[in-house]
């Protein structure tokens, strides 16, 4: 019966982490964690304020704009306001300038008449149409003014009629119309008088010559002849 011997096996020695060792990777990562997070947090905050910041930059910014436009809107409107004050200045100037040259132009007129009629080369024949002239208010209608004069020297008061007759033609027939028959034509004056009457020519009338006569209470009758043309293209006198 043999001895039977022991077996042993030998094998290489590990030696284990400590446990500090082991404990360095998660240490190390929970301070990386809070690092992170305190530092983006703070960066976080640092961007909010600079926003923060510029945000109240802006707000100034635009409320400063907001006063300019404000201001701006201000002239603009004192400018439509000046604008009109101005126009409106204006258009009265041309108004009261339009009313003194038409004031100028009948003094004048009024001027003109007088030195005629004052004039040692004018005529003195007594009672007579001194002149005449018309006016086209619409379509076959007019305003007809007539002045009459008397002797100056010695005058005394002239009163009667005047009578007005419109010769021409309608549908190639003689016809006349009788300007004064619907109209006052009397007259009363010492030196002058102004009268006016309305001409209202029928469709188809064909005026030709206007016949002006005077009837005078005291004296013989006058009469004044003028050509419908003539007087409506020039002004006849």
């Amino acid at each position: 019966m043999g001895i039977k011997l022991p077996q042993y096996t030998i094998e290489e020695y590990k030696k284990q982490p400590s446990f500090l060792l082991k404990m360095v990777t998660p240490i190390f990562v929970i301070v990386s964690f809070f690092a992170g997070y305190f530092i983006n947090a703070y960066l976080s905050e640092q961007s909010v304020s600079r926003l923060s910041e510029r945000n109240i930059t802006l707000e100034e910014n635009i409320s400063k704009k907001d006063d300019k436009i404000a201001q701006l809107e201000t002239q603009i409107q004192h400018l439509i306001t000046e604008q009109q004050v101005k126009q409106e200045a204006l258009i009265k100037l041309q108004m009261d300038y339009k009313a003194a040259i038409n004031e100028h132009n009948s003094l004048k007129s009024d001027i003109n008449f007088y030195e005629r009629l004052l004039s040692p080369n004018e005529e003195n024949k007594g009672l007579r149409v001194f002149e005449s002239s018309i006016t086209e208010i619409s379509q076959n209608s007019y305003r007809y003014k007539l002045t009459l004069v008397q002797k100056l020297e010695r005058a005394n008061i002239v009163s009667g009629k005047v009578e007005i007759m419109l010769n021409g033609t309608k549908d190639g027939k003689p016809q006349s119309i009788n300007i004064t028959e619907n109209q006052d034509s009397g007259f009363s004056f010492k030196y002058f008088n102004h009268l006016i009457f309305t001409i209202s020519l029928p469709p188809g009338f064909n005026a030709q010559e206007l016949v002006v006569k005077l009837f005078p209470q005291k004296s013989k009758t006058v009469e004044y002849k003028v050509d419908w043309n003539t007087l409506i293209n020039s002004g006849a006198k």
